[in-house]
C-alpha cells in the first residue's frame, strides 16, 4: 500500500565544499507537509555507501512513499529537473574511488524485493 509519505533524499558535503546544497534542502524540510509525512536520508558521496544507504532504507521499512525526490547538485549555477534518469556515474567519490558507467538499477532492486 502507497502511504502518504514522501521521500526526499540528499548528500553530505563533499570535497573543499563546506556543505551540500542538497543535504541542506532537505534538512530545511519539515516532517510534515499538508497531510504527507516527510521522510528524510542524507546519503554519503560515495558510489558504493550511498546506495547502500538507500537500500538499507527500503529493507528497514515497510513504508512505500507516495513520492520519492532524489537530489543531487550539478556544477552549473541552474536547476535541473530530471523526467527520467540515466543513471550514468562519473567522477570520484569522497572515497577516493572512480566510477564511470551504467548503473544496474534492476539489480539494485532485486536486493531489496521492491515492486515499484
Amino acid at each position: 500500500m502507497i502511504e502518504n509519505t514522501i521521500l526526499l533524499t540528499g548528500f553530505e558535503k563533499f570535497d573543499k565544499h563546506s556543505s551540500n546544497l542538497s543535504g541542506d534542502i532537505v534538512r530545511y524540510f519539515d516532517d510534515k507537509f499538508q497531510q504527507y509525512s516527510i521522510e528524510k536520508i542524507i546519503l554519503p558521496v560515495s558510489w558504493k555507501r550511498s546506495v547502500e544507504s538507500y537500500l538499507e532504507f527500503f529493507k528497514s521499512t515497510k513504508l512505500k512513499p507516495y513520492l520519492v525526490i532524489l537530489m543531487g547538485i550539478h556544477s552549473k549555477k541552474r536547476i535541473y529537473l530530471e523526467k527520467v534518469s540515466l543513471n550514468w556515474v562519473f567522477g570520484k567519490d569522497m572515497d577516493g574511488f572512480y566510477k564511470m558507467g551504467f548503473i544496474n538499477t534492476k539489480k539494485s532492486w532485486k536486493k531489496i524485493n521492491c515492486s515499484y
